[in-house]
C-alpha cells in the first residue's frame, strides 16, 4: 500500500479504561491478536498502545490502554479527548471496580464519543461481587453498550469484538447510526 493511500484512511481512537487489574490490557491483546496465555502481563504504567486492524480498505484503530491505578488519574481525562469509542472495564470480582465506573464516565465528553461500552470482565471467576442483572440495568440507564466476557478464556469475546468491528467499520466509512 502506498503512503498517500494510507493518509486517506481514518485512524480511529479507542480508549480502554477502568480500575487497575481489571483485564484491560488482556482485552486489548485479544482484540489485536497478540494475546498469549503463557505471557505474564505487568501493570500498565501511564498508557500503552495497541493497533487493531479493521480491514485493509477500512483502515485501523489505535487502542489507548490507560493505566487504572489511582496515581495516574490526575491527567487521564485528557486521554479521552478526540476518542471515537470508549471501552470501560470492571472486574466482576471487585465491587469497587464497578462502583468506580461513574468516576471514569465523568472524565468523558460524551457528545463526541460514538459508542461507549461497559465490559464486565473475569466472568470465569466463580464468586461474582456484581450480578449481571444489576450491571445490565446500570448500563442501560447510562446509555452504555454492555457485554460480559473473560479476557483470560475468551468466553464472550466474539460477540463484543464483532460489535466493536462493525462500529469501527461504519465510523471509518463515515456512517454513525447510534
Amino acid at each position: 500500500m502506498m503512503v498517500e493511500e494510507l493518509s486517506d484512511k481514518k485512524v480511529l481512537k479507542i480508549v480502554i479504561a477502568g480500575d487497575g487489574a481489571t483485564g484491560k490490557t488482556t482485552i486489548s491483546k485479544r482484540l489485536n491478536g497478540t494475546f498469549r496465555s503463557d505471557e505474564e502481563l505487568s501493570m500498565t504504567t501511564g498508557l500503552d498502545f495497541h493497533t487493531l486492524e479493521i480491514t485493509e480498505k477500512d483502515g485501523k484503530a489505535v487502542i489507548w490502554d490507560l493505566a487504572g491505578q489511582e496515581q495516574f488519574r490526575s491527567f487521564q481525562d485528557t486521554f479521552f479527548n478526540d476518542a471515537d469509542i470508549v471501552i470501560l472495564v470492571y472486574s466482576v470480582e471487585w465491587f469497587s471496580s464497578y462502583m468506580n465506573i461513574d468516576s471514569w464516565l465523568s472524565m468523558i465528553d460524551r457528545e463526541n464519543i460514538s459508542k461507549i461500552y461497559l465490559i464486565a470482565n473475569k466472568i470465569d471467576i466463580e464468586n461474582r461481587a456484581i450480578h449481571s442483572d444489576e450491571a445490565q440495568q446500570y448500563a442501560k440507564s447510562k446509555g452504555l453498550h454492555y457485554y460480559e466476557l473473560s479476557a483470560l478464556t475468551g468466553e464472550g469475546l466474539d460477540e463484543f469484538e464483532q460489535d466493536l468491528l462493525i462500529t469501527a467499520r461504519k465510523m471509518t466509512n463515515g456512517v454513525n447510526d447510534d
